[in-house]
Formats: C-alpha cells, sequence, structure tokens
C-alpha cells in the first residue's frame, strides 16, 4: 500500500485564515453604518408619521366631541369657561360648512343620499366659482398611455400647447377647514347666507372646546 494515499493534503489548521472573511475596513464600514442608520432613521419617522395622525384624530375627538359633550352634562353653557392646572377651557360654538367630496359621494350607498350630496356638492361649487373661486382646490388628473412617454413631459407645458392632448378630467375640491374660516369671516361681516347656500355647503353649528394656557 501506497503511504502517500493517505497523506492528508488539506491545509493545516493555521492555513484556514485565509477562508475566513476580512472585516469591514474603511468605506465599506462607513457606507454599511450609514445605510444602517439611514433605515433606522427612516423607520423612525414612519413611526412618528403615523402616531401624528393619530395624535390629531384623538385631539379632535377630545376637542369637538368629547370634552363638549361633558361639558354640557355638567350643566355648562356656551361661553361658560373652566380652568384647571393654569389650562383654560371655554365652551364655545362654531359654524362648520362642507363641499361634499368625489369619494364621500362614491362612499354613500343610500341612493337618495347619494343624490343630495351630488346636487350640494354642484351647488356649493357654483355659489363658490362666482362668491370666492380661491377657495376652490383645482386638481387635474390626466391619462397617458405608457407608449407614449413624450407626453408625460408634454404634461409640464401648458395643456394647451399639446398637439395630441391626452384625455383629462378636472377635479374640484374646497377643503373643509379652508370653508369653515371663510363662512365664519363672511358671518361675521353680518353676511347673511341664504337657505339654498346654507343647505349647498351644509351648514351646522358645532360645540367645541377651546383651551387657551
Amino acid at each position: 500500500m501506497n503511504d502517500s494515499f493517505l497523506e492528508d493534503d488539506s491545509p493545516t489548521e493555521e492555513n484556514w485564515d485565509e477562508f475566513k472573511p476580512e472585516p469591514e475596513l474603511g468605506l465599506a464600514k462607513v457606507l454599511n453604518e450609514k445605510v444602517k442608520q439611514a433605515a433606522e432613521i427612516k423607520a423612525g419617522i414612519a413611526k412618528l408619521e403615523s402616531r401624528t395622525e393619530q395624535g390629531k384624530s384623538l385631539l379632535k375627538d377630545l376637542l369637538e366631541v368629547q370634552i363638549p359633550q361633558l361639558m354640557e352634562r355638567s350643566g355648562m353653557q356656551v361661553g361658560d369657561a373652566i380652568s384647571y392646572s393654569g389650562i383654560k377651557v371655554e365652551l364655545k360654538s362654531d359654524t362648520y360648512a362642507n363641499v361634499p367630496s368625489i369619494s364621500a359621494i362614491n362612499d354613500e350607498k343610500d341612493e337618495k343620499k347619494r343624490q343630495e350630496l351630488i346636487d350640494r356638492r354642484a351647488a356649493g361649487l357654483a355659489i363658490l366659482e362666482e362668491m370666492a373661486p380661491t377657495l376652490i382646490k383645482r386638481k387635474f388628473d390626466i391619462t397617458i398611455d405608457r407608449e407614449q412617454p413624450e407626453q408625460a413631459q408634454l404634461v409640464k407645458n401648458l395643456l394647451e400647447e399639446m398637439e395630441n392632448p391626452p384625455e383629462w378630467t378636472e377635479g374640484l375640491n374646497v377643503h373643509p377647514a379652508t370653508l369653515s374660516k371663510w363662512v365664519r369671516e363672511k358671518k361675521s361681516t353680518a353676511y347673511a347666507f341664504t337657505p339654498h347656500q346654507e343647505w349647498a355647503f351644509g351648514l351646522f353649528p358645532k360645540k367645541v372646546a377651546k383651551i387657551t394656557k
């Protein structure tokens, strides 16, 4: 038997070091640290944004529902206020308004209520076009064929200048907070809204809690 056949030609123990991965050095190490830092910041921002939205929703419910209801149940009326630890809470009554959005109309399942929202939207926009057109947010939804990328560049220019303009629809929306503020400002000047205008804007008084220090 040939003893050389049994000889172990594998690397000795000290030679295995050449197969170990090299530690991250220089730019590679810095790059990985920056990528990790960016991922952590992105996750943190997403968490903050989520908590912010939840906080806004909870604050709105507290100021517009829970606290006003508790103040009324305690026998308080509009204009009354209480103080707690240097914080003043006053029960107020503000006027709120809205022009039904397309999404609100589409979400309404009751056909009769849906039609009323449609009528109110048309009437409300018509009134604002005459009285306060700057309150209307104008959004254009444009459909561009995937095989016509050149039109995507043309959209940045005036639509009227397009040789072959794509199909487009104009979407009109009014932010409820902006409209409500405008209504309150008009009322403060002794402007009297007609019953038709009140119906179109869905005007209604709402008691809210105003907190000041």
